[in-house]
């Protein structure tokens, strides 16, 4: 294996958490609004606010994610198209990706916090 073959399996499996994390939050939304109450003005219940504020949370750290990402290459890319023949090789500061891997983890661990809540409010009514 080389350095470029763990950087695409890098990638890939952290693409199809982001991928699954985002249906994740998505779904535990559709979970919080099958507890809905009152038919004229619908109300989730209190308990379920802090796991929908998680959700909502983990999408935007996912959004986060990707629009650093996009605007960080973007610059790097501009910079180095600038400055570095087409055949000359370079690496990309550790740092650029910094806060790339930064939200990616905030948005699992909120997600899952989120879900932990959801799943200890069900077992609380069971």
């Amino acid at each position: 294996m080389t350095r470029a073959d763990a950087q695409e399996a890098y990638w890939k499996h952290s693409a199809r958490a982001s991928d699954a994390a985002r249906q994740l939050a998505f779904a535990g939304f559709g979970i919080i609004w099958v507890f809905k109450s009152g038919k004229e003005l619908p109300q989730v219940p209190a308990a379920l606010y802090a796991p929908a504020i998680k959700f909502g949370l983990a999408l935007a750290a996912d959004l986060l994610q990707y629009a650093y990402a996009s605007a960080a290459w973007a610059i790097f890319h501009r910079y180095k198209e600038r400055r570095v023949r087409e055949e000359e090789e370079f690496r990309a500061p550790v740092a650029l990706n910094a806060p790339t891997v930064i939200f990616f983890w905030a948005k699992l661990i909120v997600l899952g916090g989120g879900y932990w809540e959801l799943l200890a409010w069900l077992l609380q009514r069971s």
